[in-house]
């Protein structure tokens, strides 16, 4: 530019053109944003669902996390089941099938062939090194406070609140997995979620002789990412500095690979997690079901989904029981060779024992296996109906009134063999229902239940008031506050408001939710929730609770660092912004 046209450009009246080629960078690269990948339900709710499913199919009731985190698995354990399991033919002698299939439901309660069946554990543990995580999960598997006692418990509450029927213990252990625990030998089943990517080199080769080997359970179930999996994020040829600015570089600089976690220290390809599975099976006198679980609910641009497969794999050890094995030697020889690994090993000192955090023992309830007269149980049954004003109830809505439930000892079958020899009752199906069943339902139990209804007989439905009435009566049973049953707010009001009611439909989501990223972590979905639930709307400002006030700072492991989970809050599980590979917390090993 010349001196004229630099004065003239100072000057703001005009300015010059500038004609300048740039020459192209060699080591640019455009930015590649991460492809969307989206996983229903989320992936850490899949594994878990993976999991869960091996329980119950195999009706499991002891177990063992190594990993536990914060007690998400162990909390779920710690539900009890609505109801026993079958009972015993001295309490109710088994009926013929042909009598099963036309004329009780006495058979749907604890049907093989229920898709979620009832789980009934009678012992837990878990292992963690994390305190942070370890006082939450100690939390999350107390027995829950009870709600049917004391002048200041709600009726309703009490009447509906749920019963436990058998007993549950619940220990928490802290230490490393390279330390024998003797309370551990023999454990029926162990489960380890995401958890052997993250050992440091000289923890992993314990993982193995110490879980199979001297544990022996007649279970083992393990998950952990898919390094083949992660191509999925990005289209295919893609340098590898772009997976590295999404990703983590393997930090032990064994690989080249990039990892989809800052602590994992390594990730398996599929075929290296089945070499892993199979040779260890082989060791320690086990079989092994290999597969993979996450698959995203959008086909890949590029036709990648078949290749890449599931962004988890899974692998399901069973215990070989033949004498021929040698069981006892197995153990004998996974305990020398941990004694060996130790020495081998500066991690691990004599004082490294794992200590018991939490024992905690979830009693039963009194009336448990201890049940009424079929007659005085008939007599709750109507009465309960009576109270409702109800001549038809559904069979599993009554069992869920507590004094019905309690009536029968926790036996539901007890509980039709009751109706069924009452003269006042009547146990048949809705025929209505079962007309508007869709098909295939009728191989279904958990349909085929829900059909069931108790009415008593002669009796005549007396609508119920919505709250209780001072107002004179109409027509012998309906007061002023009744609503017939086809009350339609809607079309009654329709005309008084210048809004319409919304119905939902034409909603779309923002995209975001179900998306899962590099660099997020499970946390993030896992807290939030609907702000209708919050028991912070409707308060005034001097009315809300202070954060962390139910506790001493010290003390509230929900105030270090993480939002305070409320009461009443809901954790949304209905999303999977989840972390690269849905990791449960930054603090965890899961």
């Amino acid at each position: 530019m010349s001196s004229a046209e630099l004065q003239t450009a100072s000057s703001g009246r005009t300015f010059s053109k500038l004609n300048i080629e740039l020459e192209p960078d060699p080591d640019y690269e455009p930015v590649i944003e991460e492809l969307k990948v989206t996983f229903v339900p989320p992936l850490y709710l899949q594994r878990r669902i993976w999991i869960l499913d091996v329980l119950r199919r195999e009706s499991i009731t002891n177990v063992l996390d190594v990993g536990c985190g914060e007690g998400q698995i162990l909390s779920v354990l710690c539900q009890p089941a609505p109801w026993l399991t079958a009972p015993p033919p001295d309490i109710l002698p088994p009926k013929s099938d042909d009598f099963l299939a036309h004329s009780s439901p006495i058979h749907l309660f604890n049907d093989a062939t229920d898709p979620i069946p009832n789980l009934h554990p009678t012992r837990i543990a878990g292992l963690d090194i994390a305190d942070r995580d370890l006082r939450f999960a100690i939390e999350a598997t107390k027995q829950p406070a009870d709600v049917t006692s004391g002048p200041e418990s709600d009726p309703w509450l009490r009447a509906r609140a749920s019963v436990r029927w058998e007993e549950l213990s619940v220990q928490i252990w802290k230490g490393g997995l390279q330390v024998i625990n003797e309370e551990f030998v023999g454990v029926e089943c162990i489960v380890s979620t995401e958890v052997i990517e993250h050992l440091a080199p000289n923890i992993f080769p314990f993982f193995g002789p110490v879980l199979l080997g001297v544990y022996h359970p007649r279970f083992f179930l393990i998950t952990t990412p898919s390094y083949k999996f992660n191509a999925r994020f990005t289209p295919p040829n893609s340098a590898p500095s772009v997976r590295a600015g999404q990703g983590f570089l393997d930090p032990t600089g064994r690989t080249d690979r990039i990892f989809r976690h800052d602590d994992h220290k390594f990730e398996w390809t599929p075929e290296e997690f089945k070499q892993y599975c199979e040779k260890e099976a082989a060791e320690w006198g086990y079989t092994v079901d290999i597969g993979d679980i996450g698959r995203p609910i959008e086909p890949d641009e590029w036709g990648r989904d078949t290749e890449l497969g599931g962004a988890s794999l899974v692998a399901s050890f069973k215990r070989v029981d033949d004498p021929a094995v040698g069981r006892d030697s197995l153990e004998q020889r996974a305990r020398t060779l941990v004694k060996t690994l130790s020495e081998q090993s500066n991690e691990v000192t004599a004082d490294a024992d794992h200590e018991l955090l939490a024992d905690h023992f979830h009693s039963a309830h009194e009336q448990a296996r201890k049940l009424d007269t079929m007659g005085d149980i008939g007599d709750i049954v109507k009465a309960k109906m009576e109270e409702f004003s109800e001549s038809f109830m559904r069979l599993d809505e009554l069992w869920f009134e507590r004094d019905v439930a309690i009536a029968c000892g926790g036996w539901i079958e007890v509980l039709i063999k009751a109706i069924e020899e009452y003269e006042g009752l009547i146990l048949k199906k809705d025929t209505r229902a079962e007309e508007a069943l869709s098909p295939g339902s009728e191989s279904n139990p958990v349909r085929q239940r829900e059909l069931w209804v108790v009415e008593i007989v002669g009796g005549t439905n007396h609508p119920r008031m919505l709250w209780p009435s001072t107002e004179e009566e109409i027509d012998q049973d309906r007061s002023m506050e009744y609503l017939p049953p086809d009350f339609n707010p809607e079309e009654e009001y329709k005309t008084e408001y210048e809004y319409g009611f919304s119905s939902g439909e034409g909603e779309t989501s923002t995209g975001a939710d179900g998306d899962i990223s590099w660099g997020e972590e499970e946390d993030t979905a896992d807290v939030t929730s609907s702000w209708g639930n919050s028991p912070w709307i409707g308060k005034s400002d001097e009315d809300r609770e202070p954060w962390g006030s139910k506790y001493e700072e010290e003390e509230n492991p929900w105030i270090q660092g993480t939002p305070r989970r409320e009461e009443g809050l809901t954790r949304s599980s209905s999303s999977s912004t989840a972390g690269w590979d849905g990791d449960q917390s930054d603090a965890t090993t899961s």
